[in-house]
């Protein structure tokens, strides 16, 4: 432990709490798909995304004319491409601005680096695209326990992300529908978004269930696309020390953590 009381060991867990992990580059100028099918790159990824389904995405320009702020609105296409037909676990979205690869099932970082790469090398290639104007990774878990009070976190998330509200509400608690917050933090090259609280499954109805969100996001901009794993491998063990501040040990035992 350090003096914080924190894990200083790296921790692996047989079971998690992760129901999305994502992987998002933007890209400027932008791609010539409006017109053009992505055929090539489905060609280059059909072996583990083997079914796409083409959806539209309404969009708005802003333009300046006449002393006046114009907004048009226009479609644009969204390719989506899945590893399953019915219950896909792995998504590629691709569209004119920005690509994203999404994770519903994820067993480890090294896995899920391993097909972000490959996406990524296969799309830079394609589009001749060297540097991104954003490129960001994120760890949503939704932390589902099937009994006790819905506002007793106790042992399992770090007091200090729960106490807030409990101690400010502690009178009107049963009328709360649900309790997110949010801390931005500056790591100088990147940024954090980090969001948490009673989320609510069942929002917009009152609390009561017992759910609580550890969602990370981490992202810089202006990157060249040599530099982007390496700055993968940062995000995720940022994300990995925040995750590991953020709960207690009745949770790490909830998902069999062992020390490696």
């Amino acid at each position: 432990m350090n003096y914080r009381g924190f894990p200083m060991t790296t921790v692996k867990y047989k079971k998690n709490f992760l129901t999305n992990v994502i992987c998002k580059i933007d890209f400027d100028p932008e791609l010539s798909i409006k017109n053009e099918p992505p055929s090539k790159f489905q060609e280059k990824i059909k072996k583990d995304f083997p079914h796409l389904v083409e959806n539209e995405l309404n969009e708005y320009k802003t333009s300046f004319s006449k002393n006046e702020n114009v907004i048009e609105s226009f479609r644009a296409p969204l390719y989506v491409f899945k590893d399953s037909k019915t219950k896909a676990v792995k998504v590629i979205n691709l569209s004119y601005k920005y690509l994203i690869i999404e994770f519903f099932q994820y067993k480890s970082f090294e896995e899920f680096v391993e097909c972000v790469r490959n996406v990524i090398d296969v799309f830079s290639e394609l589009y001749e695209i060297s540097e991104f104007s954003r490129l960001g990774l994120r760890y949503i878990n939704e932390i589902k326990i099937n009994k006790g009070n819905p506002f007793d976190w106790t042992n399992l998330i770090n007091s200090s992300l729960i106490n807030a509200t409990n101690d400010f509400f502690y009178n009107d608690r049963s009328n709360i529908c649900r309790a997110i917050s949010q801390i931005i933090l500056d790591y100088d090259h990147f940024k954090m978004n980090f969001n948490y609280g009673l989320y609510n499954s069942e929002f917009p109805n009152k609390i009561s269930r017992k759910d609580f969100v550890l969602d990370y996001d981490c992202y810089t901009a202006n990157i060249e696309k040599k530099d982007s794993y390496e700055y993968l491998n940062k995000f995720h063990e940022k994300i990995n020390e925040e995750f590991e501040k953020s709960i207690e040990e009745g949770l790490r035992k909830e998902m069999e953590g062992e020390n490696e």
